[in-house]
């Protein structure tokens, strides 16, 4: 079975981390706009447009491929970011689900490593719960 697992949270509430957690139990390529600015994270608030585009091209030559498991492991706030990842994923056969991490907004704001400003953190928050009920019925979303 291939499975397609598109992150939903803010900055800060452990994407990256389960990602890797998961990766260790079972072969699954990590997809993250993040990576695109880097290792020192270097933001670039210019180019998110274009590392946007290139994550989701990663994630569709992958799907094309064939990997067994892949993860997007992006903020993914609103339906529009994650139709995208989800179309492919079906397109490819894979079963995709959205898994969603609930947290705090402080929380998120404490472990914020991308120095994402607090009212950007808050808004996104603010917003989740109106997109989540625009999610198409067919979508699989699990709470972690």
């Amino acid at each position: 079975m291939l499975r397609a697992i598109i992150m939903r949270g803010l900055p800060g509430c452990g994407k990256s981390t389960l990602a890797a957690d998961l990766a260790r139990e079972e072969p699954l390529e990590v997809f993250s706009t993040d990576d695109y600015f880097g290792e020192p994270y270097t933001f670039d608030p210019s180019k998110i447009g274009e590392a946007h585009s290139w994550n989701l091209r990663r994630w569709i030559d992958a799907a094309q491929r064939g990997v067994s498991n892949i993860a997007c492991a992006n903020t993914n706030i609103h339906v529009s970011e994650i139709a995208p990842y989800w179309a492919t994923a079906a397109a490819y056969g894979y079963e995709p689900v959205i898994m969603q991490l609930d947290c705090d907004p402080e929380v998120s704001i404490a472990r914020n490593v991308h120095n994402v400003p607090e009212h950007v953190i808050r808004s996104m928050y603010a917003k989740m719960p109106q997109e989540e009920k625009s999610l198409p019925p067919w979508w699989t979303l699990e709470h972690v």
